[in-house]
């Protein structure tokens, strides 16, 4: 089934799904339901070859595959690193790892902190 609404050219009648114009500028056009519609269909075919997919998986591997999903939504979309702050990190865990610097707890560092505001 295809949706017409009718525009009015001149802009001056709201679009509506009525079968009269409401003036004689008004003409038909299609919404674009039927090539979003489209879209989503192919989306939905994706979606669930995808799902169908990952069903098929063992569940140590269907869990791998949700987390990084899940981490893509929570992922804010940020430029990459430097390659002074890649190389800064990597000194730092490595310090941590030969046990070379004092850890302290973030909670007792930040009450400390917001104890120092005035």
């Amino acid at each position: 089934m295809r949706r017409i609404r009718l525009f009015c050219s001149g802009g001056l009648c709201p679009p509506t799904a009525r079968t009269e114009p409401r003036c004689s500028r008004a003409t038909e056009k299609t919404d674009g339901w039927q090539q979003r519609n489209a879209y989503n269909d192919r989306m939905s075919t994706t979606a669930e070859k995808v799902v169908t997919a990952g069903m098929g998986l063992s569940p140590s591997l269907r869990a791998f595959v949700a987390e990084k999903l899940i981490e893509s939504l929570d992922t804010p979309s940020s430029p990459p690193l430097s390659a002074k702050w890649r190389k800064e990190i990597r000194r730092r865990c490595a310090e941590m790892d030969r046990s070379e610097v004092k850890l302290r707890d973030a909670d007792a560092v930040f009450a400390k902190a917001y104890a120092a505001l005035p």
